[in-house]
Formats: structure tokens, sequence, C-alpha cells
């Protein structure tokens, strides 16, 4: 997905602009902030430092920029949590900000948050749009546990109420966009409109744009207008609109 300057630069310019929101709010109170405080905000549940928010801030551009990777961040962070002394207990507990995993859910969160909005500016000029009128959620990376699957008694079984088809079906009937409903059922593919409501009904953040979930695994690719049509997601004459990426806060 990260291939041109031009992206990368998106991505930065997406960091660069997101104000520093220390919150006593858990994830359930932050799902309910309006998708343009959350687009511009860069928070985490029940963080209140604002040093600890501008150390990722930091970290993040260094990972969009190339001038790092994931483990020298990580271990940046680390290194911060300890100046303060912060120390973790338990490395795999998401709710202490100390731990691996709560720092790489954070790092990882937002770096795919970045390349998803590159990916929608790149793709959101008229041209790009004649060509490539339509996304396919696919996945990207593969997952020990993947949505749609659970551990019971050490084994993998099938949870298909939480799969990703079932959660396409559902955002699909939500958002009425009954063309990405038809192509599911007839396909078996999860392919939509680039324009259509389905992305953000889709989305946990409310976002028009990849990861849709935390810790997903799943990312978006263009599909070309002639396969569109084949597939009966569009007609041949269908014209997609570009979005208003314009998500300012008022001030």
């Amino acid at each position: 997905m990260f291939t041109d300057l031009l992206t990368v630069n998106t991505a930065l310019e997406y960091i660069a602009r997101k104000r520093l929101m220390p919150t006593a709010l858990s994830t359930s109170g932050l799902a309910q902030l309006s998708a343009q405080v959350r687009e511009r905000a860069l928070f985490s549940a029940r963080q209140t430092r604002v040093d600890a928010l501008a150390t990722y801030a930091e970290q993040l551009q260094k990972l969009l920029s190339g001038t790092t990777d994931r483990a020298s961040a990580r271990l940046e962070l680390r290194d911060y949590y300890q100046s303060i002394g912060h120390v973790p207990e338990n490395e795999e507990d998401l709710t202490d900000h100390a731990s691996g995993a709560r720092i790489n859910l954070v790092l990882d969160t937002n770096t795919q948050m970045a390349q998803g909005y590159g990916y929608l500016e790149a793709g959101n000029t008229d041209e790009s749009l004649e060509l490539y009128p339509c996304s396919e959620l696919v996945r990207g990376e593969e997952r020990r546990v993947p949505r749609g699957y659970k551990v019971v008694k050490g084994h993998l079984e099938r949870d298909p109420d939480n799969s990703w088809p079932a959660r396409w079906k559902a955002a699909a009937e939500q958002s009425g966009d009954t063309d990405a409903l038809a192509c599911l059922q007839t396909h078996r593919r999860m392919i939509a409109r680039k324009d259509s409501p389905i992305w953000e009904a889709l989305s946990e953040f409310g976002q028009p744009y990849p990861p849709f979930a935390f810790n997903s695994g799943m990312i978006l690719q263009d599909v070309e207008r002639d396969e569109a049509v084949k597939l009966g997601v569009i007609d041949e004459l269908a014209v997609i609109e570009p979005r208003n990426l314009d998500f300012s806060l008022a001030s």
C-alpha cells in the first residue's frame, strides 16, 4: 500500500496535524466521540499523560518516514515509561500502558490509520475513481486467531457470526448498499464503491479507510472498472464522486 512519496507524505501530514488528546475515557467511551474528533486527535484509552502521546507522535513520524523501525520505536516507548517509573507487570496486558502488547497496539493502529488515509487520498481523484471505482476488503496479514474463529480448549473453531463476511453483510444492510451485499452473496467477495457509506458502517472507528478494527490484518485493494461492472457492483456509466476529506475540527 505504501509505495510512493506522495502517499508517504500524506500519511506524515495525517499524523502531524493530529492534536494530542489526553483522556480518561475507556475504549467504549472514545467510540462515542464523533469521527471528526477521532480523525484529528491522537489519543489512547485512559492515557492521561500528554508527554506519552508526544512520544508516540514522534515515533509514528519516524516510522512513517522510514527513519526507524517498529522494534526501535517500541524500545523508545519502553524507555520513556521506565523513565517515569512505570514498569509493566505483564507484557500481554493491554490495559497496561507500558506493556509490549499495548505499545504495539497503539503504534500499529495509528500507523495503519495513516497508511489507510494515504490510500484513500491517493485514490480520491477523478482519474483514479474512473479507472478504479471500487475497493475490495482482503486479508493483508495473517492472524493466529483470525476474525471468524475462536480458541476452544486449545483448538480453533469457526465463529461465523464474528467473521468479516458477517460484518460486511451487517454493514451493507445498515448502509443500504444492496450491490455490495449481492456481490458477497453471489461471488463471496467484499467489494463496494469507494463512495459507499458501507466503509464507515464497517469501521469500529467510523472512518472510511482501514484499519476497520483493532489488529484486524485486513486491507483494501483497488478493483478495476471492468471487473466491478462484471461483478455487478456498479454499472458501466457509474460516476464515483470524490470524498470530502476535510475532517477539520471546529476551532
